[in-house]
């Protein structure tokens, strides 16, 4: 008996929370009007690929990630609005994004490659 209810257990969690796909790359373009982001995601062979775009899910959560080690990521309450999204560099934002259902859960801004504090 105890046997079987660890397997529905088990089965349960990973069911739960086997469908996210945390995805690295950069953020070329924001719509927060329509509350979606256009990504490209970056490859194996460290190369982006093209574009594509993305929808929020309402409850997404978007963090822009410490620098420190001990220091928790900072919650951009703006969402979308946020003052990291008003200008976008032309090679893009440092990001990665989980994805579940084909729709964003969460956005951690990866500050730039050298730099040692975001904005």
């Amino acid at each position: 008996m105890y046997r079987f209810g660890g397997a529905v257990a088990l089965l349960a969690v990973c069911i739960c929370f086997g469908g996210a796909e945390e995805i690295r790359g950069k953020i070329v373009m924001v719509n927060p009007e329509a509350g979606t982001i256009t990504f490209s995601a970056l490859g194996k062979d460290k190369q982006y690929g093209e574009p594509k775009k993305y929808s929020l899910a309402p409850n997404a959560k978007i963090k822009l990630k410490a620098t420190k080690k001990g220091v928790e990521d900072t919650v951009v309450p703006e969402g979308l609005k946020g003052k990291v999204f008003g200008n976008i560099p032309e090679k893009g934002l440092p990001a990665v994004i989980e994805i579940q259902d084909d729709r964003v859960m969460e956005i951690i801004i990866l500050p730039p490659p050298g730099k040692k504090k975001m904005d």
